[in-house]
């Protein structure tokens, strides 16, 4: 994975494609057939005080990425992006994250991993889509005799997540469309489900 997905393999492909590119204004997604076929999987973390929390968000996202092989970009998740993405659950956290620099001094990053702002820029990146609930969770199963669907998740669960007819096109992230997903923020009961 990390051969194929490194910062380092990336700035190859697109060093060997703006070489071998002639004439007019290259784009990356267009002119360079290594990166075009790339997706991408934002993976966010932080040092704040709950630093398992933030880390679990972290590895889930490296993980999914991993299982779907997509490239895995990690993203600082700083005061603006709590309250971008995260501030839905906990609000509070957003107010106490420690700045990428403080994070930094006790924290080391491994040098392989591709930056998202760094890439998002480059790539001309769209924003990463949250994906969907069922794209990491089985959906609840059809009765052979009935045709029913059969749920065996909690009232909370049912209620938080609730399965719609055409929910399948989300099911399964190793076949989800879009090029830039982001698991986001799950509380550990979620997981569990």
């Amino acid at each position: 994975y990390v051969q194929q997905h490194s910062n380092e393999q990336l700035t190859k492909e697109l060093n060997d494609c703006k070489k071998q590119f002639q004439g007019g204004e290259f784009d990356p997604l267009k002119d360079c057939p290594p990166l075009a076929k790339r997706q991408f999987m934002v993976s966010y973390y932080s040092c704040s005080n709950q630093g398992g929390n933030r880390m679990h968000m972290f590895l889930n996202g490296m993980f999914w990425a991993m299982v779907s092989n997509r490239t895995m970009l990690w993203h600082y998740y700083d005061k603006e992006t709590c309250q971008d993405i995260g501030a839905a659950h906990d609000p509070m956290l957003c107010e106490i994250v420690k700045t990428e620099e403080i994070c930094s001094q006790y924290l080391k990053r491994a040098e392989w991993i591709p930056p998202a702002q760094e890439w998002s820029r480059t790539l001309k990146l769209s924003k990463p889509e949250l994906s969907s609930w069922w794209s990491t969770h089985l959906p609840p199963s059809e009765d052979k005799k009935s045709g029913q669907r059969i749920d065996n998740r909690s009232k909370f669960l049912k209620n938080r997540h609730p399965w719609h007819e055409g929910d399948e096109k989300y099911t399964g992230i190793d076949v989800y469309p879009q090029r830039v997903l982001h698991i986001g923020q799950q509380h550990s009961w979620e997981a569990r489900a």
